[in-house]
């Protein structure tokens, strides 16, 4: 990224939808919650995040409204997407 215009739109981020509904985290399911999840991304990268930031990041990404915005089930997704020819 240059930080030109031309970059707008060009990187993508993690989707964080549904992050919470899909304990346990990483490949061997060595963080339980998301806590342990913050925990091990703050010690990893060295972010220096405070208990009060830490909280507040798990506060978020357990919020409903991080849920109920982007977040379907897949049936939800299945039911509003029908195949015509079924």
């Amino acid at each position: 990224m240059t930080g030109r215009c031309s970059d707008f739109n060009r990187g993508k981020g993690p989707v964080l939808r549904g992050l919470a509904a899909r304990a346990p985290y990483f490949h061997n399911g060595s963080a339980a919650n998301l806590q342990e999840l913050v925990n091990f991304y703050d010690r990893r990268f060295n972010m220096q995040l405070t208990e009060e930031q830490k909280s507040d990041l798990v506060a978020f990404l357990n919020s409903p409204e991080v849920h109920r915005r982007w977040w379907r089930r897949p049936s939800d997704v299945a039911t509003r997407y029908r195949s015509p020819i079924s």
